[in-house]
């Protein structure tokens, strides 16, 4: 399993589809996924549609990795300043056609969730970095070390380059698994007007 980062899989356009249906299964059950898309029913579809923009919006914006061409799962990464939304990098990567997509309640509850989490960010990562949003590894594929396989190897370069990075997670769990790759949580918050936790955890080079 110890491979570099040049052994890696870096999606293209092609892989677009496979890799939202990847992170719609992977984020199921995430709260966040859950409070944006409540119905059980339709989640990963409505989802997918979700996944779909954000893995658009890394292929034109940022770098995306998975341990294979078979995308057993993938990590996005973004240089901080390449990361910054704006309604025309959103419209580049299908934006309208998201929200033709979704349902008016999903919209109404990812809006606000999207600009918390763009001010917490903007607060806590002031400086150049790089940002991790999101990682995810397919449910029949967890357990098998893709997820540290695809943290280490852009770890091990983001401390060639002596820089640091950040991550938000919604889910205590991965705080606790962040931790052993050497991030620090800088602070905990509550997502407004939910119970939904959000964490803001920074890792410096090593």
């Amino acid at each position: 399993m110890k491979k570099d980062q040049t052994t890696l899989y870096k999606l293209k356009r092609r892989d677009l589809k496979k890799a939202a249906k990847v992170l719609a299964d992977a984020f199921y059950s995430d709260p966040l996924t859950q409070y944006m898309f409540p119905d059980d029913e339709t989640r990963k579809e409505q989802s997918a549609h979700y996944f779909n923009f954000t893995v658009s919006y890394g292929l034109k914006f940022g770098e995306i990795y998975a341990p294979s061409p078979e995308i057993e799962g993938l990590a996005i990464w973004y240089l901080s300043d390449k990361y910054v939304m704006n309604m025309f990098k959103q419209l580049r990567a299908g934006g309208m056609k998201l929200y033709l997509k979704l349902k008016k309640d999903n919209i109404s509850r990812m809006m606000p969730i999207g600009r918390f989490s763009s001010e917490m960010h903007n607060k806590y990562g002031n400086f150049k970095h790089w940002y991790l949003s999101p990682i995810g590894v397919a449910p029949e594929h967890q357990g098998k070390g893709f997820g540290s396989l695809l943290l280490r190897t852009m770890l091990n370069r983001i401390d060639i380059e002596k820089l640091p990075s950040l991550l938000e997670t919604q889910n205590p769990t991965n705080v606790e698994i962040y931790k052993r790759f050497g991030y620090e949580v800088v602070t905990k918050e509550k997502i407004p007007n939910t119970e939904i936790p959000h964490w803001v955890m920074i890792r410096h080079p090593k």
